[in-house]
């Protein structure tokens, strides 16, 4: 996989997914004019982002569901203060947590993840996007020098850090993903529906 640092949110999961799974690795271009070791992604790695407009919806359409004077009270904050005077407004909704960060709840986005390869950017790639992935190219499978980074050779598949899921615990995702998509069809069209799937940060 080839980067320039600027990658979040989907982006994240895919590496994540290619890097985990298919033993992908990564060569990362530029950065500061330093020999140090980088990561790849350089954006947030959360799951999912909701912004401003996301929550004060929620906000509103809960309470159209009490009368608690104290619930009412807490769920007024939650306006369209923050999004009249911002071009753009969100926050990580939901972490991603890495396979070696199960137990202990550490998400992604306090997890350092060294590109396996780093490479200058140079003269040629500035109006060649071809001259670029020659170069990534060059360095994975023609012995081309990385400027720092574990390398590219074949990844190691020996035991793997994934967390194994007891038959339980796979019974119990099952049934959850079940019941989201049950609920995800009961609100197909509705504004709910459009609030929660209809934004989608893509890097």
């Amino acid at each position: 996989m080839l980067y320039d640092g600027s990658c979040a949110s989907t982006c994240t999961l895919f590496s994540e997914w290619m890097r985990l799974d298919g033993k992908v690795k990564s060569v990362m271009m530029g950065g500061r004019p330093n020999t140090n070791v980088v990561q790849a992604v350089g954006g947030v790695k959360g799951a999912q982002v909701l912004g401003f407009d996301d929550i004060s919806y929620y906000a509103k359409f809960s309470a159209e569901f009490t009368e608690d004077p104290e619930i009412l009270e807490d769920l007024s904050v939650f306006n369209d203060y923050a999004t009249q005077r911002s071009v753009a407004t969100g926050v990580n909704f939901r972490d991603q947590i890495l396979p070696g960060n199960v137990n202990d709840g550490l998400p992604a986005q306090f997890v350092y993840e060294a590109a396996d390869c780093r490479l200058f950017y140079r003269p040629e790639h500035i109006n060649d996007i071809s001259a670029v992935w020659k170069s990534a190219a060059n360095a994975a499978w023609n012995g081309g020098r990385c400027i720092s980074g574990a390398g590219l050779s074949k990844r190691d598949n020996g035991p793997e850090i994934r967390a194994r899921m007891t038959a339980q615990e796979v019974r119990r995702d099952a049934e959850m993903r079940n019941l989201i998509v049950k609920r995800m069809t009961a609100e197909k069209g509705t504004p709910l529906f459009d609030a929660k799937y209809g934004k989608k940060v893509i890097a």
